[in-house]
């Protein structure tokens, strides 16, 4: 039976995206968990675990450690109440060992015990020996 290179290669690129389904699929799970998880991210939420560790991945066999020892108000630039009403701002302020200084202002997985995986956006702030790092939340 003669194939045709045709057909050969269709079905080549049909086989292609089948076995890529499970992969794709898996990733658009992944991704709602995130905002699931995300979605619990409150002012409340951190200060319930003010003085708790909180894991950074840097690698697959690195990770540091950063307690969580502020959450603070963050004013809103408007001075409207109607356009206030149901945002939360706020920041928390961590502090690590003194090889945090390695961190730099980046998107970092994080891991809580209690509160699982989540990304946060954190910047460096104060001098380097000792350095403190921030994340900012504004919801809306």
């Amino acid at each position: 039976m003669a194939t045709s290179r045709r057909k050969f290669l269709k079905a080549g690129m049909i086989f292609t995206v089948f076995a890529r389904a499970p992969a794709i699929l898996g990733n658009v799970v992944k991704d709602l968990e995130t905002i699931s998880a995300t979605s619990n991210l409150t002012r409340e939420t951190f200060a319930r675990y003010l003085n708790t560790m909180f894991r950074i991945r840097l690698g697959k066999a690195s990770e540091i450690s950063l307690k969580l020892i502020s959450v603070g108000d963050v004013k809103a630039a408007t001075t409207h109440p109607e356009q206030v009403r149901g945002r939360e701002n706020f920041s928390l302020l961590f502090e690590g060992p003194p090889q945090s200084f390695e961190l730099t202002q980046e998107t970092y997985a994080i891991e809580h015990q209690a509160m699982g995986r989540f990304s946060l956006f954190l910047v460096p702030v104060g001098k380097p020996e000792n350095r403190h790092h921030e994340a900012i939340i504004n919801r809306f």
